[in-house]
């Protein structure tokens, strides 16, 4: 952490349990009593992976607490990207390894103190090797529910942008919404419109051009 004139005000190291890590997002808690840092860190195992989260207190930098998420099966986990909660919590999104041997969303909610309040997976059954599902952004409304987007692949197309709407306090889905066509969609940005509508933004693919994608989802439950 840097002050206004730049200057060193603390600085942490982390290293995980194998000494391979990854640092995805850094944000600050909504009170901006805390930092969170999150990541991947390598666990033991062949190739495996977990969710790294972690809390630092913004003032002096010491650590508050710190949380692996090991995905239902085990595997490669690979978190994407991280949102404040109202509460001083925090959600996280990315892919969690599934039994078929690649990934689907995973997102999980802690609160202000390190409890794990839900989890929520999301997979789909596209074609081996190339049926990866993960969120990739996940943003707060102003009432403290969540939206994930990313990309999921479907049986019988390329991937295509999916985006959820969960209850902040159980992770109860509240609704989804899908943008497909024969291509391989990808999202790269997600924004809360102040009415609570969902803005999605990303590429759609025709043929060997390459197209902007924006969509506007109704937020309403």
């Amino acid at each position: 952490k840097f002050d206004a004139s730049g200057a060193t005000v603390w600085q942490q190291i982390y290293s995980g349990p194998v000494n391979q890590d990854l640092a995805v997002d850094v944000l600050m808690s909504a009170d901006e009593d805390a930092v969170y840092a999150v990541g991947r860190s390598s666990v033991p195992g062949f190739g495996n992976s977990d969710y790294v989260i972690l809390k630092y207190d913004a003032t002096s930098g010491s650590m508050l607490w710190q949380q692996f998420y090991d995905g239902p099966v085990g595997g490669i986990d690979d978190p994407r990207a991280a949102a404040a909660m109202p509460d001083g919590g925090i959600v996280v999104t990315g892919g969690v390894w599934n039994d078929g041997e690649r990934q689907d969303y995973g997102t999980v909610r802690y609160a202000a103190d390190g409890t794990l309040l839900w989890d929520v997976v999301y997979g789909e059954n596209g074609p081996f090797l190339f049926n990866d599902d993960r969120g990739e952004l996940v943003a707060v409304t102003a009432d403290g529910d969540v939206v994930v987007s990313g990309t999921a692949r479907p049986a019988t197309s390329g991937n295509d942008v999916v985006t959820f709407k969960y209850d902040g306090l159980t992770g109860a889905m509240i609704w989804t919404a899908r943008y497909t066509t024969s291509a391989n969609e990808s999202v790269t940005d997600l924004a809360i419109a102040p009415d609570g509508d969902v803005v999605v933004f990303g590429a759609d693919p025709f043929g060997i051009d390459r197209q902007w994608l924006t969509a506007r989802y109704d937020g309403t439950d």
